[in-house]
């Protein structure tokens, strides 16, 4: 797998190394530059000859076109690159519906990426800016939240999972091993600690994992059982005994349970 990683860094850095966005940039601002230039002079002398203007607006889209195609050209090799790398749709078979709501998810993350990093090629230097940084950086070290960007800790917590899926892939093939459950996986992904956000908890009713669809319930008596066990004792519609204590209870009065890591 090590060398699987060292292919793609190389073909990464091969990618990395063209710097057409950046040229394009430049050329944008040299484009605007000059517009300002002749601004200036028209404000002072409106005889001043503007045929330029299309020449330089020639230039610069030129400039553009030519940029933007060897970039794309770019990103498609590096895809191509990766896929012979290894099929990530093979490695994990539950990708996320392309939908406009998720898309703009991913859209608003990479946004804040780019405003936590800073990476904008802007300096701003306005220390209210960064003071409500700081606050909100103190109020996740309180919550005990991770500091880094969502994308950050995404793209980190898949690329330490990655060979523990292609390995899973790789059995499930030559065994034919059948594995159709989305809520469990047959091998354990060994995270450190700063990258495992899920509590598990073992409905002590029902003597199971609670999952997104039948999560943990507290009772007004503060004990907590499954949603699947709570509509099993509730399933009259009337009020019932927790298992544990002689306090009874509505469905209605019970609430979803939130686990943090602390």
């Amino acid at each position: 797998m090590t060398s699987t990683f060292d292919t793609l860094e190389a073909d990464f850095a091969t990618f990395a190394s063209a710097d057409n966005i950046g040229q394009s940039l430049e050329s944008t601002r040299s484009y605007i530059s000059s517009l300002e230039s002749l601004y200036a002079q028209l404000e002072q002398d409106d005889t001043t000859d503007c045929n330029s203007v299309k020449k330089l607006s020639k230039t610069w889209e030129d400039s553009i076109r030519k940029n933007l195609k060897t970039s794309n050209s770019a990103i498609n090799k590096f895809g191509k690159a990766l896929e012979k790398i290894e099929p990530l749709d093979d490695v994990y078979q539950y990708p996320i519906d392309k939908t406009s709501r998720n898309l703009a998810l991913v859209d608003n993350a990479v946004r804040l990426h780019l405003l936590r990093e800073g990476d904008l090629g802007l300096d701003i230097g306005r220390v209210d800016v960064m003071s409500n940084f700081a606050e909100m950086n103190a109020i996740l070290k309180e919550l005990r939240f991770s500091f880094e960007s969502s994308l950050f800790t995404i793209i980190l917590a898949a690329h330490i999972a990655f060979p523990f899926f292609s390995k899973l892939q790789k059995i499930k093939v030559a065994t034919k091993l059948e594995w159709t459950s989305r809520d469990e996986l047959p091998i354990e992904i060994q995270l450190p600690n700063s990258l495992k956000f899920h509590a598990i908890y073992i409905c002590p009713v029902f003597k199971c994992e609670t999952t997104q669809q039948n999560p943990a319930m507290a009772l007004p008596c503060h004990h907590v059982i499954s949603k699947q066990a709570l509509q099993n004792l509730s399933k009259n519609g009337g009020s019932f005994k927790c298992p544990y204590c002689p306090v009874t209870a509505l469905a209605s009065q019970c609430l979803k349970v939130q686990f943090h890591a602390i």
